[in-house]
């Protein structure tokens, strides 16, 4: 029983080229992926610091409900205390690329790293 037809030479040629653009694509993103150099410290909707991802320092946030701290080290952010009811902003975790962010709704505090280069890290709909 024949289920269609055989896969020819040029089949195979472009499942091959195929699978050659996407390993090329995937190790481009790879070596060209631009590394976070900015933390800024939102209280509010005021910058409150911004300071080097590659320094490592602590900062105190203030918000309405006391103060969050915010740990940049070796390039990662994370709130390692903040006064909120759940904790929700330290569950987060630590971030490290560009173009992510901790919340702390409560307090009212955010943290946001950015690429220095000025241009889009990504584009939404």
């Amino acid at each position: 029983m024949k289920i269609g037809p055989a896969m020819t030479k040029w089949d195979w040629t472009l499942i091959a080229a195929l699978v050659a653009a996407c390993a090329l694509w995937w190790a481009y993103g790879l070596t060209h992926a631009r590394e976070p150099e900015v933390v800024q410290a939102y209280s509010g909707s005021t910058l409150f610091a911004e300071l080097p991802a590659d320094r490592d320092a602590v900062v105190r946030v203030p918000g309405p409900l006391g103060e969050s701290v915010v740990e940049v080290r070796s390039g990662g952010v994370s709130m390692i205390s903040s006064p909120c009811p759940d904790k929700l902003c330290m569950g987060m975790g630590r971030i490290s690329s560009s173009g992510e962010g901790i919340l702390c709704i409560p307090n009212r505090v955010s943290v946001t790293l950015k690429s220095g280069s000025g241009r889009m890290d990504a584009v939404t709909y």
